[in-house]
């Protein structure tokens, strides 16, 4: 026997579109995450498939190898659409992958599936991660000592744009009201500087109220 017939009887036969669909679904039925789901994936699709009937055997390492070839794979060159088994195999995956986030997860290359999941999160981070520094609250009140110009003046600077915030505003709002009462409050006690017999009458006043 030569070495090329040799690794043709090892490699064995490939999937027809028949065994792809029964594959694809038991695993939609199961949505395996962990090893000890994946093995009861290829026992009850070697139950559908039963080897004494034509169907090659299966063991759990090539059954997770083709649905992990079906779900990676990229749109053919040329064509819009995803081929049937692929689009189901992406969708089935994305039904699995928001049942990661409420278990413990084992180790990734274990588990064979989570790695295209995490470099999703890991992408969706770097986006928030970059809106949140390109994005700053640039706000006038007493705390900062400068006026709403000079602080948009700087916000150009550093290559943002003031936005005002419902926190902020709310802020800025208490700042003018307890700048408000802090001004009426000096303004009474000049009053009563330049008027001594006013604050006699006021304290004469507060006396009988009392």
């Amino acid at each position: 026997m030569t070495l090329s017939s040799q690794k043709k009887v090892s490699r064995g036969r490939g999937w027809t579109e028949p065994e792809v669909q029964s594959m694809l679904d038991v695993i939609e039925d199961q949505l395996p995450m962990g090893p000890a789901q994946w093995d009861a994936v290829q026992e009850s699709y070697m139950r559908i498939q039963p080897a004494d009937q034509g169907a090659p055997p299966r063991d759990v390492d090539s059954i997770r190898r083709k649905f992990k070839t079906l779900r990676s794979a990229r749109k053919p060159t040329g064509d819009p659409l995803y081929p049937p088994a692929v689009s189901r195999a992406k969708r089935i995956q994305r039904a699995i992958e928001p049942f990661m986030g409420v278990r413990d997860l084992e180790c990734p290359d274990e588990l064979g599936i989570m790695d295209e999941g995490e470099a999703m999160d890991e992408a969706e981070s770097d986006v928030e991660t970059k809106e949140s520094s390109t994005t700053t609250s640039v706000v006038a009140t007493q705390r900062t000592g400068l006026t709403a110009a000079e602080l948009a003046v700087l916000g150009k600077a550093s290559g943002s744009e003031p936005i005002l915030s419902h926190k902020a505003q709310r802020r800025h709002k208490i700042d003018d009201i307890l700048a408000a009462i802090a001004e009426n409050q000096e303004a009474k006690r000049r009053r009563s500087e330049n008027n001594p017999w006013l604050e006699l009458f006021v304290h004469c006043t507060n006396g009988e109220t009392r």
